[in-house]
């Protein structure tokens, strides 16, 4: 079992067959390749967005490995590479037997191009242990949730959020639930960085992604995140079927303004999950280890009063009314004492309205000439959060010799010297910290001299 992040597809390969929306029919880098002199490449199992997985083994001790490597078109990307290096030191600073392990980080010198070497977690996902057995026993349940939850908590505590937990990101090594892995901390987000690590444009699957992904609370992206998308997959694997939360914009927004329905859940588990699965993150589990050593009686929560910011975000007294606007409208939901503990009748919401959107759809930039420098600044996206916070890169060919940059203030720029004429179109991409994404075409004409 390996990893890639894809847009549209989950980020895992079962080791006995890659599902046809990761079929490579096509290999970038030929079986038996060395890198540094340390690994081998045995085959191409994934590719995504940006970059591309191979199984691998070392070569003195013949160690199974998986090499996950930057794609040929973003080696000279310092964004991505420097992403890319995150991603590495994430891994490198956790560790927990249910979570996937970090070998090395490395630029290979003869491509020419940045990879991560991690264990080769071999088995299938939860989702298809799921689709081929139904419902876990509750012995099952108590040992997936004890060791998921433990997992993260180690992350958590190292201030690394991984914003995509689903069945498909936890892997049963060789069928067994107690040997559960946790995978893919591609779009993991650093409690002390700006950056998203190198992963799909938006953050979490949509089933299973939190409120606060998708702008609501704030859009603030914590550990109640991680808690939250976990109640969603225990729910799942106690009933077989996962509950329905994805639909159109106003449905996966409105589907998350309420505790779901949790009827088909079984009774010894249901409280916890009802828990984990409040709408504002005050609801929930004070953290991952209240998770993992819940002892099976009623949970209630947290029972204290939401605590006010500077921000004005909780507004505490016999309502609190917070408002958020995200495309589809104004959304207001009251919720029960039973999940907060803050009182009845307490209207909660989102804060202020977050918006990101480019400032055209699409630009032509100014021609530049094959062999002269080139410089060019624009300001690709309104944003009303801090620019600095935005996660912009470039998905395309950019001419070469230009490479492509961002500055603190959200500003995008191509420069360097152009070795090729022709016309080129590529796109620069937009993320904020809550997930909204939002994409401008450049069209750029390299002339000849």
């Amino acid at each position: 079992m390996s990893e890639v992040g894809s847009d549209d597809h989950p980020a895992t390969v079962i080791s006995q067959g890659v599902p046809d929306a990761f079929s490579v029919p096509s290999v970038s880098i030929p079986p038996g390749t060395v890198l540094n002199g340390i690994y081998i490449v045995d085959e191409r199992i994934a590719r995504g967005g940006m970059g591309e997985v191979y199984a691998g083994r070392n070569v003195q001790t013949g160690y199974k490995v998986a090499i996950k490597m930057i794609l040929p078109e973003h080696a000279e990307d310092e964004l991505i590479i420097g992403l890319f290096r995150r991603e590495a030191d994430v891994l490198h600073d956790i560790h927990h037997e249910a979570i996937v392990r970090y070998f090395l980080f490395s630029v290979d010198p003869v491509l020419g191009r940045s990879y991560l070497v991690m264990e080769y977690a071999e088995g299938p996902s939860l989702a298809d242990h799921l689709k081929k057995h139904g419902a876990m026993s509750r012995e099952d349940l108590d040992t997936l949730r004890c060791r998921i939850a433990d997992g993260l908590h180690a992350a958590h505590k190292q201030g690394v959020f991984h914003r995509d937990i689903s069945p498909d990101n936890i892997i049963l090594i060789d069928g067994q639930v107690e040997k559960a892995k946790i995978i893919d901390f591609g779009i993991a987000k650093s409690s002390d960085s700006k950056d998203t690590l190198i992963g799909s444009s938006l953050a979490g699957k949509m089933n299973y992604i939190s409120p606060e992904q998708l702008g609501l609370n704030g859009g603030v992206v914590s550990a109640k995140s991680d808690i939250y998308s976990l109640g969603l997959v225990l729910a799942q694997a106690s009933t077989g079927q996962p509950l329905s939360m994805t639909g159109s914009q106003v449905d996966i927004i409105d589907k998350r303004r309420d505790v779901p329905d949790l009827a088909t859940v079984p009774g010894h588990v249901r409280s916890l999950i009802q828990a984990m699965l409040a709408p504002v993150p005050e609801g929930r589990p004070d953290d991952m280890a209240m998770v993992a050593d819940w002892d099976g009686k009623t949970f209630t929560g947290r029972r204290r009063p939401v605590r006010s910011s500077g921000r004005g975000r909780w507004l505490q007294g016999a309502a609190i009314a917070v408002s958020v606007l995200i495309a589809c409208g104004l959304l207001i939901h009251e919720v029960a004492e039973d999940y907060f503990g803050i009182g009845p009748n307490v209207a909660v919401a989102a804060a202020p309205r977050i918006v990101l959107e480019p400032v055209q759809e699409e630009v032509v930039a100014p021609a530049a000439k094959v062999g002269e420098p080139y410089d060019w600044s624009t300001a690709s996206f309104a944003y009303s959060g801090a620019p600095e916070k935005l996660l912009i890169r470039s998905i395309g060919r950019v001419p070469p010799g230009l490479i492509f940059s961002r500055d603190a203030e959200g500003v995008s720029k191509i420069a360097g010297t152009p070795t090729e004429s022709g016309s080129f179109s590529f796109l620069i991409d937009a993320e904020s910290p809550s997930g909204l994404v939002a994409e401008q075409v450049v069209i750029l004409n390299v002339d000849m001299p």
